[in-house]
Parts: C-alpha cells; sequence; structure tokens
C-alpha cells in the first residue's frame, strides 16, 4: 500500500512553494526596479501629465506637445482660439529636466524597493515650468477687451410721453482673472478651456442725466416767460442726483414747518397726543396760529426763541440756506439772515427773509428722517440723545397724513408719498420722499413767477416731474397723466 503524506510533510512542500513563488516575485520586482531606474516612477506628473514608465526625453516630449495646442476660450457667447506660440509661451525644458531629475534621483535608491514591490510610492506632481511673454499676454487680453467689452448704456429721455428707453448695463473683461486663468489653462494639458471673468459694469452717474432732460424738457416753457424752477431728485438706494436750481434761494414757509415738526420731536422726549394733533395740524392743515404756538412751547414762552432753536437744529444739520427769521405770518419785518443761496448774484427768486430754503436743503431733510427711521442719520449723530428710529418713525407717520390728490401723488402711480407743500402767490412747491416698487427716492419742486402763479398750470408740471421721476425708477413706464388742481392745497 502507498503511505499518505503526512501533515508536517504536506506543509514543507507548501512552504518550498511559496518560498519560491515570493522568491519568484521578488526576482521579478528586483529586475523591474533595476532596469526601470532610468524611467520615472508610477504616478509622475508634471502639469497634471501622467508621466508614469516615461523617460526623461520621452516624458519633455510628452508635456511639449500637451503646452503647444491650442486654449479655447469663452467670452461670453463668443468663442475664440489662442495658440501658445502667440505669446511665447512653452515649457522650460532646462528646468523641467532638472525637476526629472530630482525625481529619479530620488527613486533610484535601493531604499525605495521595498515601496516599489508594495505599490505605496506617493504620487509626486510637480508645478509645471513654463515661460512666455507678459506684454503679448496682455496685449493680447487688452485686443479682447477692446474688441467685446461694451459700456453701459444710460437711459434716453422721451420728452413726448416722459417715458425713458431703459438702458442697459455693461460689462468688461477682468484683466487680472483673465491673466490668471489662461496662464493656468495654458499650463495644465488636461484642461485647456477658460470661460473668461467678466464684470457687469452697472449704468453710471450717467443715467440721471435721462431724467434731468425729461424735466428739463418739461420746465423749458414755464422758464422760457422768465420764470424759475427748482427741481431735486435724490435717488435714496445709490445717492446719485439731478439738479436743476436745486440750490436756489425760495420762498419756503411750508417747508419751514416741516423743519418745525423735526424740531418738535426732537425737544419732546415723547410725544404727547395732545402735541401729535398739533403738529397734524401744522402738516394737514398748514395752521400758522399752532405752528407759532409749537415755536412759543419750544421758546419755553418766547416764540422768538423757539425760532432761535429752530435755525439752531438746521444749522447743525448742515442746511445752511433753510432758515425762519421770524413767527410765521407777521406784519413785521424781519431781520436780514444771509446765506449762501440768497447772497448768489447770478440767479434769484426774490425770496421772502421770514422763510427761506432751497429744493436741495428740503430734500435733504426728508432724506435725513428715512435714514433715521433706518437707524442711519446725520439726526443720530448729530442729536444723539434726541432722535431714536422710533421717533423718526413716528414723524414719518405724522407727515403720511398729509394727502394731497395732486402734485407728487398725482404722478407716482399710487406709490406711498410722505410730502409737504409749500406755497404763496409767487411760489408754487412741494417735497416729498417716494416709496416706489422700483426704489425710494426724493423729489423736490419749487416754482417761482414774478407774476401771480395759477395752480391748474402748476400742478401739472408738478405732478409731471414726478411721473417723469416714477419712469425713472420704475422700468420706464410713466404714470397716466394727471388732472390739474381746481383749488390750493392748505399753506
Amino acid at each position: 500500500m502507498r503511505r499518505r503524506a503526512s501533515p508536517r510533510s504536506m506543509f514543507k512542500i507548501g512552504a518550498m512553494v511559496a518560498a519560491a513563488v515570493l522568491a519568484l516575485v521578488l526576482l521579478s520586482n528586483l529586475i523591474a526596479f533595476a532596469t526601470g531606474r532610468d524611467r520615472l516612477p508610477r504616478e509622475t506628473y508634471l502639469a497634471d501629465i501622467d508621466l508614469s514608465g516615461a523617460t526623461i526625453s520621452e516624458a519633455i516630449s510628452r508635456v511639449q506637445r500637451a503646452l503647444q495646442a491650442p486654449v479655447s476660450l469663452r467670452y461670453q457667447t463668443v468663442s475664440l482660439v489662442l495658440s501658445p506660440a502667440q505669446i511665447d509661451f512653452k515649457l522650460n525644458e532646462t528646468v523641467a529636466r532638472l525637476l526629472l531629475e530630482g525625481v529619479l534621483k530620488r527613486n533610484q535608491g535601493f531604499d525605495q524597493f521595498i515601496p516599489f514591490v508594495l505599490r505605496q510610492a506617493a504620487p509626486t506632481r510637480l508645478p509645471p515650468p513654463y515661460q512666455y511673454s507678459e506684454s503679448k499676454l496682455q496685449e493680447y487680453l487688452l485686443g479682447v477687451a477692446a474688441q467685446y467689452d461694451r459700456p453701459p448704456t444710460p437711459p434716453t429721455a422721451d420728452p413726448g410721453t416722459l417715458n425713458l428707453r431703459p438702458g442697459a448695463d455693461g460689462f468688461a473683461l477682468n484683466l487680472a482673472d483673465a491673466r490668471d486663468r489662461l496662464l493656468a489653462a495654458l499650463s495644465s494639458g488636461v484642461s485647456r478651456v477658460v470661460d473668461l471673468p467678466v464684470d457687469v459694469v452697472p449704468m453710471t452717474q450717467a443715467g440721471m442725466q435721462a431724467l434731468g432732460d425729461l424735466i428739463s424738457a418739461r420746465v423749458s416753457g414755464f422758464a422760457a416767460g422768465g420764470n424759475l424752477a427748482g427741481v431735486f431728485v435724490k435717488d435714496l438706494n445709490s445717492g446719485r442726483e439731478f439738479l436743476l436750481n436745486g440750490d436756489v434761494a425760495f420762498s419756503a414757509a411750508g417747508w419751514l414747518k416741516l423743519a418745525l415738526v423735526l424740531e418738535a420731536y426732537r425737544v419732546a422726549a415723547e410725544i404727547s397726543p395732545q402735541l401729535e394733533e398739533r403738529l397734524a395740524s401744522i402738516v394737514v392743515e398748514g395752521s400758522s396760529l399752532n405752528a407759532n404756538e409749537v415755536l412759543r412751547e419750544l421758546g419755553q414762552g418766547d416764540a422768538n426763541q423757539g425760532v432761535a432753536a429752530l435755525n439752531a437744529l438746521l444749522k447743525k444739520l448742515g442746511l445752511v440756506n433753510t432758515f425762519l427769521a421770524q413767527p410765521f405770518d407777521q406784519q413785521t419785518i424781519p431781520p436780514t439772515i444771509v446765506t449762501p443761496a440768497n447772497a448768489r448774484a447770478d440767479v434769484t427768486a426774490s425770496p421772502n427773509p421770514a422763510a427761506q430754503s432751497t429744493p436741495v436743503d428740503a430734500g435733504l431733510l426728508l432724506e435725513m428722517l428715512e435714514q433715521c427711521r433706518a437707524n442711519s442719520s446725520g439726526l443720530l449723530l448729530a442729536f444723539p440723545q434726541q432722535f431714536t428710529a422710533r421717533k423718526c418713525e413716528q414723524a414719518l407717520a405724522l407727515l403720511g397724513r398729509n394727502r394731497l390728490n395732486g402734485l407728487l401723488e398725482a404722478g407716482s402711480a399710487g406709490s406711498p408719498v410722505i410730502s409737504r407743500q409749500s406755497w404763496d402767490a409767487n411760489n408754487h412747491g412741494v417735497v416729498g420722499l417716494v416709496r416706489s416698487p422700483g426704489g425710494d427716492y426724493i423729489v423736490a419742486v419749487m416754482l417761482h413767477s414774478k407774476s401771480p402763479l395759477n395752480w391748474a398750470d402748476t400742478s401739472l408740471i408738478i405732478a409731471d416731474i414726478a411721473r417723469a421721476a416714477y419712469s425713472f425708477f420704475n422700468n420706464g413706464q410713466a404714470p397716466p397723466a394727471a388732472q390739474p388742481l381746481a383749488v390750493p392745497p392748505p399753506p
């Protein structure tokens, strides 16, 4: 009978076979390691190109071919192609060879044999050494910008309809970012497509000129008769402004009643119901009687001291062209107050020496209240202990009780309008804060004539200015034409 191999014999045979296999594996790896010492190790990359197993000459040739391929560029929807030769872009062969020789040298020692066998060598990623002409690159990018950039297009006026033909934002190549992206693509063997960075260039201050053209065209007939129109419009979002005689002094008793409300809110720790109703009478009815009573309270029994306090408020706020020289509707000759606006020799509206302002000052006063409501205003800086956002919101709500069916409201398409009119026989005006869907803005208008004015005419001019402003801030569509005022508003 044949004897069966013992377990011990089987183990010895298995061990011998395993040793032989291991020896063969080690021998084959040793041969591969020894014969491949002039070739780059696995996972060697230059310019994101896999050079595993290549000689240095083969690797350089491979990278050169890859980096000389054209780069595709996209400027928005326009496709462009750049050949590396256009900017003298090429691999720096000398530096690349030194880098690759360093990789070979680090991997030729027998201390690298075990990692070679175990496939534990870490990937080697080398930054691609390249050279190019910076001046030619900049020249190329400037040429692309010159051909494809577009400046912003401001709105254009249509005086016949008071509409604004909408403008458009521009766009411009971001040269610094484009340079970096282009070099990254040129030095890549894989990602050779570049979406050029293009910045949006918003419509600039020039856009406000279109609104100015509309307003100037609308008041040209009025001004042709020797009359004077003062207009101030301000975009509360961007700060853009339009002025037409905006810093000319006009009679402005009605606008001083707006300032009086502000002073009353400054002084009062809390607005009592009685004071609120008195101020509402001043705002809505234009009551000079109640206005003088408030001045007396502010002056602790002396209305002239109340006038001084009111003027001190205006001066501290920088509204140097606005003042009240004496209590309202006095028959006495007021003291002379000189301001930059009423000292002008080039233009005059013969303002009442008792109460003066400019469209700009009146508009800025409303703007300060609106900013204060949002907890950011010169009011809070000038009077940190006396004005709060809540107070300013209350003051604006009080002013909002003054509802006028004509003037600014007639041209604002139902948007909330907070306004205060100011007028006498020869001066018709209003200042208002308009909160429209397209943005909040200020409009102040004052029309002056040497002859008595007619509200049926002036109300349409003011409403059309409001329509033009609304059109500017709301996609170019003016509200319907307004109806003339049949009766004057409260003073």
